[in-house]
């Protein structure tokens, strides 16, 4: 879905917040600025939720400032595979 979808809208962004615990595992993530093509932005949001686990913060202090969640942006012209 996300290809060919992509590839007719390279400009589409949309940015997924997600939380994550102290391992990398992640607890919540949702759509907080959509791209406006829902399509996209399910197929993101379900991308990001079937990885699972993203890198551990490296220590506290990083961990204190993502305690909030952090923000990840998506492009469709970006190329990940």
């Amino acid at each position: 879905v996300i290809p060919s979808v992509a590839n007719e809208n390279p400009d589409l962004v949309v940015v997924i917040g997600v939380r994550i615990d102290r391992s990398g595992k992640i607890l919540k993530s949702k759509i907080v600025d959509n791209s406006g093509n829902r399509q996209y932005d399910m197929a993101t949001l379900t991308a990001v939720r079937q990885m699972g686990n993203l890198p551990a913060p490296p220590n506290d202090k990083i961990m204190g400032h993502a305690e909030g969640g952090i923000f990840i942006r998506f492009k469709a012209s970006d190329k990940v595979f």
